[in-house]
């Protein structure tokens, strides 16, 4: 069964609500739900087991107790480094719980997005020979919007077409569509890395640039890419447009919507 984010979110907090193990905190269940599916999210999206996620910060949080204090500095860790210390306990208090909702996942043979997209990467990086059998009955993939895949997808796409064996020698036409400025879901897991990579992950590739604008005039695409080029993550593009410059771009400063 595939769940929904909102069926997920449900049976999390079944587990959360019924948990009757351990658990110090004064947040609300819907507060807990929200944390444990934090953690199960992330720990699929970037392929990390439970149990490096329970030493995770292990070390960090005895350093902040032993390191000798800096000049003119108390003999306490500052606050941030307390609190540094409680995000950890925090965590370290979830994980039974994360590992109880996998548990109940398995139980009832659900996946939801996030562990469909884990299972299918760890398959084919972990199994050569899964890959190549999939492999071999593709001929061309288009990846669009490649800029909001995540760390799984760009797992599971570079094992099964960025990689060339004796099995499956025949090679495979890839294309990908793309524009890291336009990456918008890094809030769901997107990272915007995987396009600035992608000739990494697919040896061989050609770079074609998308240059020429058919919507605005010369003076919006300068001011646009004014703006863009302090962006650090990007690949370099000069905009242009065939059209009139247009008028020239003017900033108004604002008080309100009114």
């Amino acid at each position: 069964t595939l769940l929904s984010e909102t069926e997920l979110w449900q049976l999390a907090f079944s587990v959360v609500s019924n948990w009757t193990g351990e658990l110090v905190t004064d947040k609300t269940p819907a507060s807990v739900t929200e944390a444990v599916l934090s953690l199960y999210s992330e720990l699929a999206e970037h392929l990390v087991d439970v149990s490096a996620l329970e030493t995770a910060g292990d070390t960090l949080y005895g350093l902040i107790d032993t390191l000798p204090k800096g000049p003119r500095q108390r003999a306490e860790p500052s606050q941030a480094l307390r609190k540094i210390q409680t995000v950890i306990d925090e965590r370290r208090q979830l994980v039974p719980l994360v590992v109880a909702l996998g548990d109940e996942m398995r139980r009832q043979s659900a996946l939801d997005f996030g562990s469909q997209m884990s299972m299918a990467a760890r398959l084919v990086s972990g199994h050569p020979e899964v890959a190549d059998s999939e492999r071999a009955s593709v001929r061309a993939v288009l990846l669009d919007e490649y800029q909001d895949t995540g760390h799984s997808q760009r797992i599971l796409l570079s094992s099964l077409f960025g990689r060339r064996t004796e099995r499956a020698a025949a090679s495979v036409a890839v294309t990908a569509v793309g524009d890291p400025i336009q990456s918008i879901y890094g809030w769901r897991g997107a990272e915007v890395g995987n396009i600035l990579r992608f000739e990494r992950d697919f040896p061989g590739a050609t770079v074609i640039r998308l240059e020429q604008n058919y919507r605005s005039t010369g003076h919006i695409l300068g001011a646009a890419a004014g703006l863009i080029d302090h962006n650090e993550d990007r690949l370099g593009k000069t905009l242009w447009s065939a059209d009139e410059p247009g008028e020239k771009v003017q900033v108004l400063a604002l008080w309100d919507g009114e």
